[in-house]
């Protein structure tokens, strides 16, 4: 499995499904900046879990200074609802990019 975030995601997500046959969805994903610390991420996941909300998968990248975490939860429901709480908490979540897989 492989997971991408592309932009403009439309455009990437036609060409690998019509050109190149690839199967692929679409999920939202929560796409959360955090100063690159030890102990940050685990904040992050225990804020969620604190929540009763679960991730089904989540990788990281650096950017400059920063850490963005990528959040995938198990549905759009529960994204949009961990979304909300964390925003609601202060925490930096970047504009909403679908991801390919």
């Amino acid at each position: 499995m492989l997971h991408l975030l592309c932009d403009p995601h439309k455009q990437a997500y036609e060409k690998l499904r019509g050109e190149y046959r690839f199967y692929c969805n679409d999920k939202k994903v929560l796409i959360v900046s955090a100063t690159h610390v030890p102990g940050e991420f685990s904040r992050v996941l225990r804020f969620l879990s604190e929540r009763d909300l679960n991730l089904d998968s989540s990788y990281q990248a650096m950017f400059q200074r920063q850490i963005l975490l990528v959040l995938e939860l198990r549905d759009r429901e529960s994204t949009q609802l961990a979304e909300k709480l964390l925003l609601r908490s202060n925490v930096e979540v970047l504009q909403q990019q679908p991801t390919t897989s």
